[in-house]
């Protein structure tokens, strides 16, 4: 779970699983597999999923009330996974997210 400001880069091929919960701040990644393992989704309730070299991900995303951004960061990214929830979903950065 990312609380609190500031930016956590996660890097490598992560088997973690249980998903990535963002609150706050920002998690940066380069590659789906370091968001841990390809079943856990991801939750957003007022934080940023940044990429720096654009993903592909089938990963279920949730929105909470407090909503969330991906940051394309001037790359071209998919998310294909079914999106839910009642919060707000930006979209920010140069890049396409399809």
């Amino acid at each position: 779970m990312k609380e609190g400001a500031g930016t956590l880069t996660l890097s490598g091929a992560n088997t973690f699983t249980g998903g990535v919960t963002m609150n706050a701040g920002v998690v940066s990644v380069a590659n789906d597999n370091n968001l841990g393992a390809s079943s856990g989704g991801l939750t957003f309730d007022g934080g940023t999923l940044r990429t720096s070299t654009g993903i592909i991900s089938s990963r279920a995303v949730t929105l909470n009330a407090g909503g969330g951004t991906f940051d394309s960061n001037g790359v071209n990214s998919t998310l294909s996974g079914a999106i839910t929830g009642a919060g707000a979903f930006t979209k920010s950065g140069t890049g396409t997210l399809i």
